[in-house]
Formats: C-alpha cells, sequence, structure tokens
C-alpha cells in the first residue's frame, strides 16, 4: 500500500528490506512514506484474459476458445501416471496396472487469466480435486489514495474459469488474501482489511491500528460468499493471517 519511490520504476539508489520493502538509500530515517503511484489504470481497468469469446457465426465453438485453457483442463482431468494397484486374488499376490503419461500433454502449461492487474496482486489459490479458487487483490478505481483495493475471486470448476467478482465488495481497503478449501467443498477465505471507511492517513503507525482480519466462506452450491465477519476488532497491527486446509468434517 505505501512505497517510496514511484512505482514501477527504476529502483536506483535503493535497498531492499528483509520483508521486501523498498527503502530509500539516502535518508530513509526521516523519508516519509506515500501512496502507491497507480499510473497503470491509464492503460484503463484489469482484463480477464479468459472472458467469453464473441461467437462468430459459422465457427464452432471449441475454434474461438484459448488453446491454452484447452490443455491446461486436459491437465486437470488426466489421471496422473504411475502405479496403482490392482485388485488383489489373495494377500500375496502383488499386481500391477500402470498409467501411462498422455504424450500429448506437457510437464507445465502457462495459462494467462488476467492483464494489468495490480502491481501488488498478491494471489491466493486453493485446489480441491480438478476445481480451484484465486483470491486476488484488485485495483477498485477508487480515488481514495490509500483504500482502493479488495478482494477479487475466480473459480475453475475444471472446465471454465467464472468471472472475477469481488469477495465482499466494500469501500475499505483490503490486502493479503488467503484461501482453503475446507472438506465439505466450501472455499474459506480470509483477508486483511482497514477498519475505518474515511481513513486517508499515510503514517505508518496509524494505519497499522486500522488493520483487522476479515473472513468470508464460498459456499458451492450457490456459488456465492457468505457476509464478511471481522475476526479482529481493535487499535493494534493484525496481518499475516494464514489457514490451513482441508478440514474432513468441514468446519
Amino acid at each position: 500500500m505505501f512505497v517510496d519511490y514511484t512505482y514501477p520504476a527504476a529502483m536506483s539508489s535503493a535497498v531492499v528490506s528483509a520483508n521486501g520493502y523498498v527503502l530509500s538509500a539516502a535518508g530513509n530515517a526521516t523519508a516519509g512514506w506515500q501512496p502507491a503511484d497507480r499510473s497503470y489504470l491509464d492503460a484503463g481497468p484489469e482484463r480477464f484474459v479468459l472472458a467469453p469469446a464473441e461467437r462468430v457465426p459459422g465457427v464452432a465453438a471449441a475454434a474461438v476458445e484459448s488453446p491454452a485453457l484447452d490443455v491446461f483442463r486436459r491437465m486437470g482431468n488426466a489421471r496422473s501416471p504411475g502405479a496403482v494397484p490392482a485388485p488383489q486374488a489373495d494377500a500375496l499376490t502383488f499386481t500391477f496396472n500402470i498409467i501411462a503419461s498422455d504424450p500429448g500433454l506437457p510437464a507445465q502449461a502457462t495459462l494467462p487469466l488476467l492483464q494489468n492487474v495490480y502491481p501488488n496482486s498478491e494471489p491466493s489459490l486453493a485446489a480441491r480435486g480438478s476445481e480451484l479458487m484465486l483470491l486476488y487483490v484488485r485495483d477498485t478505481g477508487a480515488a481514495n489514495p490509500v483504500q482502493f483495493t479488495e478482494i477479487a475471486f475466480t473459480h475453475f470448476d475444471g472446465t471454465n474459469w467464472s468471472t472475477p467478482a469481488a469477495v465482499a465488495a466494500n469501500p475499505r481497503g483490503q490486502f493479503a488474501p488467503q484461501v482453503v478449501f475446507d472438506g465439505a467443498g466450501n472455499a474459506v477465505a480470509v483477508w486483511e482489511q482497514i477498519k475505518d471507511a474515511a481513513f486517508t492517513g499515510t503514517d505508518l503507525t496509524a494505519t497499522a491500528a486500522q488493520m483487522e482480519i476479515m473472513t468470508a466462506r464460498w459456499n458451492p452450491a450457490t456459488q456465492a460468499w457468505t457476509v464478511a465477519v471481522a475476526l479482529t476488532n481493535n487499535a493494534v497491527l493484525d496481518h499475516g493471517s494464514r489457514l490451513a486446509g482441508s478440514l474432513r468434517t468441514g468446519t
């Protein structure tokens, strides 16, 4: 949220601290931190690369889809190569069926999802079978120089990625998402959020006191997130939340 150089300009005469922040090499003890430059918005909002293509009369739907997406789908649905035990006639008999790799699939696939994204998007990805849930930070375009980010998500159902949308639309700045699937197939998310929607300060101590941890749960049946709930409510820095999963009971 705060940097003391023009992002993403060259970082000459600068040093990087252990946590990745860029500090001015000269006078950093007194230099004030400033809101990040948002000149990337000159190119417009973020673009969802895998948005449904416009259908062309006389052209099959498959012909206008992304070849990279087709490979991505096939990789997600392919059985993993290796030795798989076959049904045993008795306890002393060991036979195996060998699943061969699909020669038509690469070892990995690159699939662009979004372009012109917020530079510090902090993506978090969770998987359950061939299903994926991606959360990331995006710029809302709000005029507030401090609170202009929200947590967005896109869900891959094994075939398609959903159009990105807000997890919990809110004028308050949101950062640092984390997501996992629980044992019931719900996605559970946590993130950091500024408490006061009117806050515009650039003082780090004042900003730290505003940070709270929020959570919400995505229901696979309704394809919707629950109303966000605050896990913290105090005047100290709450950050760096982590999730462990999946939970067999779904709780």
